[in-house]
């Protein structure tokens, strides 16, 4: 007789359970049903599958990326696969036990400092002499309006007064105040 291996035994085990709950239950109420499973769809209903989902994890972490997680991890779990926060991480501005989906983005942002930027050292610049990287250190001008603030200025011979930057194509009035307290002109 062949040797049965553990999962066999528990499968045999289930079926007969199984049997004899439908045969008790059948005989113990009148005009009953019972329904019998095979030992397969026992082994299915057993066997837990586990789901996993891919979310991005980005911010103050030690180790941003994309990451592989069971379905229904919380935030605070894939924080914990990413070598957890940076000191600088703001845990005020994320729900840590909030349920994961697939696809998701997670940002944890760093906390705000403390100084107001009227109690910091402003370094003012000039826009007729700032380099691309200085242009680029003022609040919402990226690398591609810092080159069109290049460009305007060796056309029109350098720019006169902070309202010529309306002129230029994606700098509007609320960016002009946001950047006239770090300019010299």
């Amino acid at each position: 007789m062949p040797k049965l291996d553990q999962k066999q035994i528990l499968i045999a085990t289930l079926f007969v359970i199984s049997f004899i709950i439908g045969i008790s239950f059948k005989n113990g109420q009148k005009n009953s049903y019972t329904i019998v499973q095979t030992s397969s769809e026992v082994t299915n209903n057993l066997v837990q599958t586990i789901i996993y989902i891919k979310v991005h994890l980005a911010g103050e972490v030690y180790n941003p990326g994309i990451y592989t997680i069971k379905e229904g991890a919380k935030t605070f779990e894939l924080i914990k696969m990413a070598g957890g926060l940076k000191p600088s991480a703001d845990t005020n501005k994320v729900n840590l036990v909030q349920i994961l989906k697939d696809g998701q983005r997670v940002m944890i942002k760093a906390k705000s400092s403390s100084k107001s930027k009227s109690t910091q050292a402003i370094n003012k610049i000039d826009l007729n002499t700032a380099s691309l990287e200085e242009l680029m250190s003022l609040p919402k001008i990226g690398e591609k309006t810092a080159k069109l603030i290049m460009d305007y200025r060796s056309e029109h011979g350098g720019i006169k007064s902070t309202d010529e930057l309306s002129n230029i194509k994606g700098i509007g009035e609320k960016t002009i105040t946001n950047i006239k307290p770090y300019l010299l002109n």
